[in-house]
């Protein structure tokens, strides 16, 4: 199965989806009543009669229930007395005075569908009633993106809809105008998002909100999902058990060295336990994208406060001591020989279980990424355990990790954002699109459960749920936990503001230092970062090379922007 990486709806939303559509839906799939996106975004634009034709009913409901004794009666109760709602409101929700507009959505792709049609088909059928709209994809994978997707807003193609990241184009697309502002009451556009996705707003709150934000506007509505992934490790768990390793006492690379020398005097010369191609358990976090040798501390002082000193991590004990320890782990045998080299990847390995542990995995929540892996793996055997290691931090990175913004070239961004908030608050809308046409791409295995079908796998083909509107209202995949989305949510709540959330850098003062910094890095930083060579005589070497390269240059120019955003927004 092609599986990628990388809830619950109102009953409202749900039964006038349903209704608008012709259809019908599960009642037990929704929760309590309110108005539908589908109201919402009409009223935009017309009269709101079908929002209080809904909630009136959705009160009588609810006062009904107040009064059952059982509160699967009672739902059934406000389900049915909000469809009739729904059914005498229909007219007046309908989107009158929208004329027909086709959207264009650049979708990030891990490969091309030949059947993309009838995907599209199946998700017009259920917005087309209710914001007068059709899609149409314009899919880029990872390999020719700039090409299918950046280059052709450039050159003034129609577009409505982009995928968008921290690391993926945000701060690039800003700067080179190809974006359009989503919040500013005071630009030409107005305040898109507020007015046309009020729901996806509500739903979002404001970490997400303010984490996507430059100066104070947002040019993306980030993808509803995790608000924090802190790093840890993830561990082989039949190895775990067979050496009888306790894992709560590893928090560190250096915690490591005693279970490694007994995994490795256990399994032979040519089983390598740790699992790296250069990532380890690093105390710092990112706080420049596209820059990421400017860090900050992820945890906490003792005393409860934050370092705000921005490091260049090159030049700092901390790396130094990690390249020392894996320099002498590369020597014993526990790093594969090959794990510097650009054509190694630690996937092959992971997947066959010929490891002990993956130091430096970022973790959503523990369990949630080794369940993943194992149902990717094709591997039955494969048993595998996270540990979170660090304190779990709401970080810029991962409010901005997925969005979709709107390009300069839309023709209709009030209808783009219409359809972005029915991606944050239908659930019809979300998982039509996350899971295509039913019976030809999946099947349902529960109220709120698919399961995939290999020889046609749409939730293969896109890059993954994580792109797509609100991951807190998608269904699982019958692989996966059921209450996944449940745990997901609560670990991110469960973070810690970091005092960097809702910092962007931007890179182009000194683009052409980056660049240099990059290509030196290229040639160097893995092999260092897999104990491949000395880091006592090659680390200086390429730390002098950055520095001539204008790493000091960057750095001040990350530390200036920092504290000027600070100063503005505390």
């Amino acid at each position: 199965m092609k599986i990628r990486f990388f809830a619950l709806m109102l009953a409202v939303t749900m039964v006038l989806t349903v209704a608008a559509c012709g259809g019908s839906q599960n009642a037990a799939t929704t929760a309590a009543p309110a108005t539908t996106a589908a109201a919402t975004t009409a009223a935009a634009v017309t009269e709101a009669a079908a929002t209080e034709a809904a909630a009136e009913a959705t009160e009588a409901a609810a006062a009904e229930a107040e009064t059952t004794a059982a509160a699967t009666e009672a739902a059934t109760t406000a389900a049915q007395a909000t469809e009739a709602a729904a059914t005498e409101a229909a007219p007046e929700a309908a989107p009158d005075g929208l004329e027909p507009y086709e959207i264009v959505y650049a979708l990030l792709s891990n490969e091309l569908y030949s059947d993309i049609g009838e995907v599209e088909e199946a998700i017009n059928a259920v917005i087309q009633p209710l914001i007068n709209a059709t899609i149409k994809f314009r899919q880029g994978t990872w390999s020719d993106w700039p090409e299918r997707a950046i280059l052709p807003v450039q050159s003034g193609e129609k577009m409505d809809l982009i995928f968008m990241a921290d690391w993926y184009y945000y701060m690039r697309s800003i700067t080179q105008n190809i974006i359009i502002p989503l919040n500013d009451p005071s630009s030409s556009y107005g305040d898109l998002l507020n007015t046309y996705a009020p729901e996806a707003v509500s739903l979002l709150g404001d970490a997400f909100i303010q984490g996507v934000e430059v100066d104070g506007i947002a040019y993306g509505v980030p993808t509803n999902k995790e608000l924090t992934v802190p790093n840890g490790m993830q561990y082989n768990e039949t190895l775990v058990e067979k050496y009888g390793v306790d894992i709560n006492t590893i928090k560190t690379d250096a915690d490591l060295e005693d279970a490694l020398a007994i995994v490795k005097e256990g399994e032979g010369p040519n089983f390598y336990p740790v699992l790296t191609n250069g990532n380890w358990m690093s105390p710092f976090i990112d706080v420049a994208s596209g820059f990421d040798d400017a860090a900050m501390f992820n945890d906490r002082l003792p005393d409860g406060s934050d370092d705000m000193n921005i490091y260049w991590i090159w030049d700092t004990p901390e790396m130094a001591a990690h390249l020392d320890l894996y320099r002498e782990w590369n020597l014993k045998g526990y790093i594969n020989p090959d794990a510097h080299l650009s054509t190694y990847h630690d996937t092959e390995d992971r997947n066959a279980g010929r490891f002990f542990v993956n130091p430096g995995k970022a973790l959503t929540f523990e369990g949630n990424d080794a369940n993943e892996m194992m149902a990717a793996s094709g591997n039955p055997d494969l048993r595998l355990v996270d540990k979170v290691c660090q304190e779990a931090r709401q970080l810029t990175t991962h409010a901005g990790g997925s969005m979709m913004s709107i390009p300069i070239t839309s023709q209709n961004p009030e209808r783009a954002m219409m359809l972005l908030n029915l991606m944050h608050s239908s659930p019809e809308v979300i998982n039509t699109m996350v899971f295509g046409v039913e019976g030809k791409n999946y099947t349902k295995a529960g109220a709120n459960v698919a399961h995939i079908i290999e020889e046609d796998d749409w939730y293969g083909v896109h890059a993954g749920p994580w792109i797509f509107g609100n991951q807190y209202i998608q269904w699982t995949a019958d692989f996966e936990e059921p209450d996944k989305y449940d745990k997901l949510k609560a670990f991110s709540q469960s973070g810690i503001p970091h005092p960097s959330l809702g910092f962007r850098f931007d890179p182009t003062p000194v683009e052409n230092e980056i660049a240099a910094n990059e290509s030196i890095k290229e040639a160097m930083s893995r092999s260092l970062r897999t104990g491949a060579v000395d880091p006592k005589v090659e680390l200086p070497a390429m730390i002098q090379d950055l520095k001539n390269a204008g790493s000091d240059k960057i750095m001040q120019e990350v530390i200036s922007q920092f504290d000027a955003w600070y100063d503005r927004t505390h």
